[in-house]
This record gives structure tokens, C-alpha cells and sequence, in this order.
């Protein structure tokens, strides 16, 4: 590996952005254009950027009657702790793998993050996937609920963590997608952000 080459590059962007901890591993995935010169800064490129992603992320190893995937060893954010079981499940199933890429500008973002299965928030009714979150909001429809919970040390981390209204209010690449959100910037017109 060349030194100050590209993989350099990205290790030093990803510990910026992600932060180093003890123990890290970097996964990363480098995907260059066929044609040099070209940009990959564009809905059809960043559209096949995000089938690459989905399938390096699905990818599983068998090893020693064992079955590895991304979400066995990626880093992924802490929460705190609450003395309610259930709400340490839920943020136990819907706390996803720490991605950085482009699509992170865009709703399509989103389904990088899963997770797998819908997340079920009991009184809520609701299945939920990082393609159809609001933590806000259901940060609100919580509150509502009258029972005891530490609403204050899950606000002061949501703040902390600038977790907001998750990819809601990202422009969608593709707004006829059926699942990109009423609240995307650009769903009503139906025009490509880039």
C-alpha cells in the first residue's frame, strides 16, 4: 500500500469522523469510477453505490460453526443504559452499524441501516426502520405515555449525539421511491437533488 495513498486517506476520514477507539476495526469500501475522470456524484452512481453497500453489508462468514456479520464486529454508537428491559431492546435492535458515505446527505442513506427485522415500539403500533424513523417525533409520541422513564437522559443524549429527525427531511435521490418520506425536500416536485 502506497503511503499517503487513498486508503490512507479514507483511514485518517473515518478515525476524524467516527472517532479511534481501542480496538477498532475499519471496514471500508472504496469504490471508484470506471472511468478516471469520471464522478460518482451523481443519482445513478450513488444509486449503485448503495447496492454495493447493501451487499457488503448482508454479507455473512461461516467459521468454525460460527456465523459472522457486519453487525457482529462494526462499531456502532453507545446508548446509555435504562433500567427498562424493553427500551434497552429497542435501542438494542435499532442502534445500526456506523456507516460513512455520501448517501448520508440522502434519505436512500437510510437503508444501509436496517435493521433487519422492523423494530415493534410497544403503544405505538408502529414497525420501525431507519427508512421511516423520526427520532424526534417518536421522542414526542413517547412523552406522551404516562410512565416513569428517564425522558431527561434520553433527551440530553439525543442532543448530544445531534440526533434530530434522522433522514426524514434528507432530499430522497429517487423521489419516486414509495418509501422516501412526504417530508423529503424534494418528494412533492419529484426533481433529482444533484
Amino acid at each position: 500500500m502506497p503511503q499517503g495513498g487513498r486508503l490512507e486517506r479514507e483511514l485518517r476520514y473515518s478515525a476524524a469522523a467516527l472517532g479511534e477507539q481501542g480496538g477498532d476495526t475499519h471496514q471500508l469500501l472504496i469504490q471508484t469510477p470506471r472511468d478516471p475522470g469520471a464522478s460518482l456524484l451523481h443519482p445513478n452512481a450513488l444509486k449503485e453505490h448503495l447496492r454495493v453497500l447493501q451487499a457488503a453489508t448482508q454479507v455473512t462468514v461461516h467459521m468454525f460453526d460460527i456465523s459472522w456479520r457486519l453487525k457482529d464486529m462494526c462499531f456502532a454508537p453507545s446508548v446509555p443504559k435504562f433500567e427498562e428491559h424493553y427500551i434497552d431492546q429497542i435501542f438494542d435492535g435499532i442502534i445500526p452499524c456506523s456507516i460513512v458515505t455520501p448517501l448520508d446527505c440522502f434519505w436512500e442513506g437510510s437503508k444501509l441501516l436496517g435493521p433487519d427485522y422492523p423494530v415493534l415500539i410497544p403503544g405505538l403500533g408502529s414497525k420501525v426502520r431507519w427508512t421511516n424513523l423520526n427520532p424526534l417525533k417518536l421522542f414526542e409520541q413517547m412523552k406522551k405515555f404516562d410512565f416513569n422513564f428517564a425522558y431527561s437522559t434520553l433527551e440530553d443524549y439525543m442532543k448530544r449525539a445531534g440526533i434530530s429527525t434522522g433522514y426524514q427531511e434528507k432530499p430522497c435521490l429517487d423521489p419516486s421511491d414509495p418509501e422516501c418520506p412526504a417530508s423529503a425536500p424534494n418528494k412533492k416536485s419529484g426533481m433529482s437533488v444533484i
